[in-house]
């Protein structure tokens, strides 16, 4: 499945250059391109999401810090557990205490995971872009 990424702000979240070796992640995309989606790969109850450019959604040490999107494999801290539902859901990074996060007070809002506790700039409305054949 495809999916677009909606933060409490409206916004989208776009791997910038469709995921690259800097990999840095924002939520400032006013409509969906290439860039702003991710495939969704399911792992024994945990998601990876891979961008346009084959690169993984990454939690830097697993989670408590930076969020990139330059990873070309998937190991631990590219994975995610969803929490919530389809329309609207949390990532728990893989160390467990940590959520996706927007950094919404900014203008231009980097996405991190750095957060103990779900609240809105935790929570992201999924968009499916294209869904798996049934």
């Amino acid at each position: 499945m495809k999916i677009a990424l909606r933060a409490a702000n409206g916004k989208y979240v776009v791997a910038e250059n469709g995921g690259d070796a800097i990999g840095t992640v924002r939520a400032n995309r006013d409509a969906i391109g290439d860039w702003e989606t991710f495939m969704v790969e399911k792992h024994n109850g945990q998601i990876a999401l891979m961008s346009v450019n084959g690169q993984y959604l990454c939690a830097e040490g697993g989670g408590g810090g930076e969020v990139h999107c330059n990873r070309l494999s998937v190991g631990p801290w590219e994975l995610w557990t969803p929490t919530g539902n389809v329309e609207l859901t949390g990532f728990l990074a893989s160390d467990g205490d940590h959520y996706l996060c927007v950094e919404l007070g900014s203008d231009d809002p980097l996405v991190n995971a750095t957060r103990a506790s779900q609240g809105p700039w935790e929570t992201f409305a999924w968009v499916v872009v294209e869904a798996d054949p049934e």
